[in-house]
């Protein structure tokens, strides 16, 4: 990923992985910036990177974002 004038920004190997899968299933601009905030919340919920991250913690994580945040279950489902 290049900014502008020509400085690379580091990015990290998953997010990287990340945005190429979401990239090659041809997900819109907007779809992606979803997902990356869905993760970026998910670390920050935690205080630690996803890739350390378990099943436990992805269902804690629905579970508190359907009961404390009151959003329906089809938003908080995991797309693993």
């Amino acid at each position: 990923m290049a900014l502008a004038l020509g400085i690379q920004k580091v990015v990290a190997p998953l997010r990287r992985r990340m945005l190429e899968e979401l990239q090659r299933r041809n997900y819109t601009s907007e779809t992606i910036r979803g997902y990356i905030l869905s993760v970026q919340q998910f670390a920050e919920y935690f205080g630690k990177s996803p890739e350390d991250r378990g099943v436990e913690e992805i269902y804690r994580s629905q579970l508190y974002l359907v009961q404390e945040m009151h959003l329906p279950p089809t938003r908080s489902r995991c797309a693993c």
